[in-house]
C-alpha cells in the first residue's frame, strides 16, 4: 500500500486517516438510520419489548422462568420509565452498550498508540454495517460481555498481573445471564 500511495505522493496516514474518518461518519449517519428513519419494532425487537412487557405484567419471578434476557431488560425497564417509549429505551440501551463496549476497547486492550485509528477504523466499520448493535436487542450487551471476558481471559493467560478478576467475573456473567444457551 505504501508503495501505491507514495506514486500519488501521499503517505500511509493520510489514508488510513481518511478511512478513519470515513468509517466514524458511516456510523453516524447508520444511528441516525436506525434511530430516525427506521419504523420500532425492526427486526427481533419486538421479542425484547414482550419480554419487558412480561416483566412489567408477570414481575421478575416469571420473566427469568420465562428466559428473558435479565440484564438488558432491566437496563430497559429503567430507560423505559425516564423515556415512556419502548422501542426507543430498547434502541438507547442497545446504542449504550456498543458505547460501553468501544470505550472499554479503547482503555483495556494493549493496542499500539499508533495503530489505535487503524483498529477503530475496523471496529467502526464494523459496528455501521452489522447496525444490529443499534437495533433494540440484547446483541450488543452480549457483545460486550464477550469482548470482556475474551480479553480479561487473554490478559490472566499472557500477563496475570494485567487482568481484572472482578471484569472477567462481570463478563462472564453478563454473557450467561444474557444468552443462557451460551452455558452449553
Amino acid at each position: 500500500m505504501k508503495k501505491y500511495l507514495s506514486q500519488f505522493g501521499h503517505d500511509e496516514s493520510w489514508f488510513i486517516s481518511f478511512s478513519f474518518y470515513l468509517s466514524l461518519f458511516y456510523i453516524i449517519i447508520r444511528f441516525i438510520d436506525v434511530f430516525f428513519i427506521f419504523t420500532p419494532w425492526l427486526g427481533d425487537e419486538h421479542a425484547f419489548a414482550e419480554d419487558l412487557a412480561m416483566y412489567m405484567g408477570k414481575g421478575f419471578g416469571a420473566a427469568v422462568i420465562d428466559g428473558i434476557s435479565v440484564p438488558f431488560t432491566l437496563f430497559v425497564y429503567v430507560l423505559n420509565n425516564l423515556l415512556n417509549d419502548i422501542s426507543l429505551s430498547l434502541r438507547v440501551t442497545g446504542t449504550l452498550f456498543t458505547l460501553i463496549t468501544v470505550i472499554y476497547i479503547y482503555y483495556r486492550t494493549n493496542i499500539d498508540k499508533k495503530n489505535i485509528k487503524v483498529f477503530f477504523l475496523f471496529i467502526f466499520f464494523l459496528i455501521g454495517t452489522s447496525g444490529g448493535t443499534f437495533y433494540g436487542t440484547n446483541d450488543s450487551f452480549f457483545f460486550l460481555g464477550v469482548i470482556i471476558f475474551v480479553n480479561e481471559a487473554s490478559l490472566l493467560i499472557t500477563d496475570s498481573r494485567a487482568y481484572n478478576q472482578l471484569l472477567l467475573f462481570i463478563g462472564a456473567i453478563i454473557i450467561i445471564t444474557t444468552r443462557l444457551h451460551f452455558i452449553i
